[in-house]
C-alpha cells in the first residue's frame, strides 16, 4: 500500500493524507454534534428535574403548612374540650352541692317545724295530751324522715369540704340521736331540741358560707 502511494507522486499522496484529515475532522465534528444534542438533552432533563424538585418543595412546604393548621387546630379543639371538661365539673360539682344543702336545709327546717309545735303545746309541768301527742309525733316522723337522706348525701358527697361534711353531719347526728316525743313532757322534748340547737348556734353562718363557696 505504501509502496503504490510513492508511486502516485507526492501531490496524490498529500491529497489522499488530507482527505483522510477531511474524514476524520467530519467524523469528529459528527460525534461533537451528537456530544451537543446529549449536553443539550441532559440540560433540558437537569431543568425538568430541576422544576420538579421546585414542584416537590412547593408541595412539602404546603404540606407542612396544613400540617401546622392542624396542630393549631387540634390544639385549639383540646382546649376547648377541656375547658369544657372544666365547665361541666363546675356543674356537676354545683348540682351535687345544691343537692346536699337542700337536704341540710330540709333537715334544719323539720328540726325548726318540731321547736315550733312543741313551744305552741307547752305547759310547764303539764304531760301530753292526745291532741299535743299526734302534733309532735306528726313533726317528729318529718324530722325522722329527713336525717337519713342528709347524712346519706353528706357521705358520699365528693364536693364538700371536710368542714362543711363534719359540721352539718355532726347536726344530723344530734337530730339522730334525740329522744323524740318518748320523754314525760313536751317541755322535756324542747329542751333537748334547745340544747342541740346551743350546740349548733352556727348553723345559719355555715350555710351562708357554704352559698357562697
Amino acid at each position: 500500500m505504501i509502496e503504490r502511494l510513492i508511486k502516485l507522486g507526492p501531490e496524490w499522496t498529500a491529497a489522499i493524507a488530507l482527505g483522510a484529515q477531511a474524514v476524520i475532522f467530519l467524523l469528529q465534528a459528527g460525534i461533537l454534534f451528537w456530544q451537543g444534542r446529549i449536553l443539550r438533552r441532559h440540560g433540558l432533563t437537569m431543568e425538568e428535574h430541576l422544576d420538579i424538585a421546585k414542584t416537590q418543595a412547593d408541595t412539602a412546604k404546603l404540606i407542612g403548612q396544613a400540617l401546622d393548621q392542624q396542630g393549631k387546630l387540634l390544639d385549639s379543639q383540646t382546649k376547648i374540650m377541656d375547658e369544657q371538661f372544666k365547665f361541666q365539673r363546675k356543674i356537676e360539682a354545683q348540682a351535687e352541692r345544691t343537692n346536699v344543702f337542700d337536704l341540710v336545709l330540709e333537715l334544719r327546717t323539720q328540726f325548726v317545724a318540731v321547736k315550733g309545735v312543741l313551744s305552741a303545746n307547752i305547759t310547764p309541768g303539764t304531760p301530753f295530751t292526745q291532741a299535743s301527742r299526734e302534733k309532735v309525733e306528726h313533726a317528729w316522723q318529718r324530722l325522722s324522715a329527713a336525717i337519713v337522706p342528709c347524712q346519706r348525701a353528706l357521705i358520699t358527697s365528693i364536693h364538700i369540704s371536710e368542714e362543711e361534711k363534719n359540721y352539718f353531719l355532726g347536726f344530723a347526728m344530734a337530730c339522730d340521736a334525740l329522744e323524740r316525743g318518748h320523754t314525760n313532757t313536751i317541755e322535756a322534748d324542747l329542751n333537748a331540741l334547745k340544747k342541740v340547737e346551743g350546740e349548733h348556734k352556727e348553723f345559719l353562718k355555715k350555710m351562708m358560707g357554704a352559698a357562697k363557696a
